[in-house]
């Protein structure tokens, strides 16, 4: 039973209440390292359209037709799937229904429609952060060991295709007590091969060098 190298009882993962808060604290830190370009944008964009003495006169000037399109709502996507003359028209009636309305405030109220839909695509992002943050550091710690023991290795993009049977395993960022129970429950049923939470480094180390030794 691989996990009791690491694991005497469910209580051993319950993430501490620090380290919880220490996860929110890097969330937010990363959200707002990822939140920086757009604030440049937005700084660029002002700048650009300051030359604009009245709201029509944004479409005058080049080079910023995608920052307008953002700020009507268009996602990246979105835009990549329009063509020029729906573009044009889009931020026309932006314009009419939004810019126009502000007065002398159009700028600022580009600027703020502009990251209005920024800040949407950022939330999208950021609600696979956590996940991605995790997953980056598991694999670190499985390729020390592998590194560590000198194991050849390859990724699969899926088990079916090797006609393979994966082990199953459990490993989370933030475990509370009810969860700890029956995540302990499905290893003892042997549902799961093994189990750690995330913030502790030994745990990891040690569920990073369970598949080393199979």
């Amino acid at each position: 039973m691989p996990y009791l190298r690491h694991l005497s009882t469910s209580v051993d993962l319950i993430t501490p209440p620090e380290e919880i808060r220490a996860g929110f604290v890097a969330l937010a830190l990363e959200k707002s390292r990822q939140a920086t370009p757009f604030v440049e944008q937005a700084r660029a964009l002002k700048v650009s359209a300051m030359r604009a003495k009245y709201p029509n006169d944004l479409l005058e000037i080049e080079g910023i037709q995608t920052a307008l399109l953002t700020a009507a709502g268009f996602s990246e996507k979105a835009t990549n799937h329009t063509n020029e003359t729906d573009k044009t028209s889009a931020i026309q009636g932006f314009i009419e229904k939004f810019l126009e309305p502000a007065g002398t405030n159009f700028i600022e109220e580009l600027v703020y429609r502009f990251l209005l839909t920024r800040g949407d695509s950022l939330g999208g992002s950021m609600r696979n952060v956590a996940g991605k943050l995790g997953e980056r550091k598991f694999t670190r710690a499985l390729i020390s060991a592998l590194t560590l023991t000198e194991t050849t290795y390859q990724w699969l993009t899926a088990f079916a295709n090797e006609d393979l049977s994966p082990d199953l395993f459990f490993i989370g960022a933030i475990i509370a007590d009810s969860m700890a129970q029956e995540i302990w429950s499905q290893l003892e049923e042997g549902t799961l091969k093994n189990a750690a939470h995330l913030t502790n480094p030994d745990q990891v180390a040690s569920l990073a060098n369970w598949p080393v030794d199979l």
